[in-house]
């Protein structure tokens, strides 16, 4: 026979090496469909939800605009120095 192999052998050898591609097939398709199905089921992340810079911007600005008008009423600063910071603050 081939290379001194009975029949039997042959056939047994044939028949593992079709095995060893029919698993290594399974596990191919396996890993498609775990790949697959991770991929529909994940959700994309949805980023944070933070105000906008200028939102932000305009809370800060009006933070210490009433921290200037606190300190305006306390006597702390004069009517002018508030007014003038104002206006800085307001790009006017």
């Amino acid at each position: 026979m081939f290379m001194g192999l009975s029949s039997a052998e042959i056939v047994f050898i044939a028949l593992g090496l079709l095995l060893l591609v029919l698993l290594v097939a399974a596990i191919c398709i396996a890993v498609y469909m775990i790949v697959k199905s991770s991929q529909k089921s994940a959700k994309p992340v949805e980023p944070p939800i933070f105000p906008p810079p200028a939102l932000a911007s305009v809370q800060h600005t009006e933070q210490q605009l009433r921290s200037l008008a606190k300190l305006r009423d306390e006597g702390v600063i004069t009517p002018e120095d508030f007014e003038a910071k104002k206006r800085t603050l307001l790009g006017i």
